[in-house]
């Protein structure tokens, strides 16, 4: 089971009930697609796995990064925005149209000592 974006029209009836008519999945995909939002051009950004990036210290197995990526209204023309190899959330739309989102990183990567053993012998 995944997680995919579909796209909806909200009615008020003559009884003042809301309904929702038109429900149809936007792209048919075995990847995990969330937290969408339509940028001024009429275009929807969202995170998704698709890309095929996985997390590098993920523990027990894969566990596929979520990335940025965007698409038609109707879920055609998928395009990949971002081919960062960590996790992106939360992307949001600012009043000038830019794409404001967190991204996890590793901000630590160059204070954890040296990766190989020739670094840590190189200076005595």
């Amino acid at each position: 089971r995944t997680f995919n974006l579909f796209r909806g029209e909200l009615a008020v009836s003559d009884t003042g009930a809301v309904e929702l008519a038109g429900l149809r999945q936007l792209a048919d995909s075995h990847h995990n697609e969330f937290d969408p939002c339509f940028l001024p051009s009429g275009r929807i950004v969202f995170l998704s796995e698709r890309r095929g990036g996985y997390l590098r210290c993920g523990g027990n197995g894969p566990n596929p990064t979520f990335s940025l990526h965007s698409m038609e209204r109707d879920g055609s023309d998928i395009v990949t925005l971002s081919f960062h190899e960590t996790q992106e959330w939360n992307p949001s739309v600012d009043n000038d149209g830019m794409i404001a989102y967190t991204r996890w990183d590793y901000v630590d990567r160059d204070n954890d000592g040296p990766r190989r053993r020739d670094e840590a012998r190189c200076c005595g």
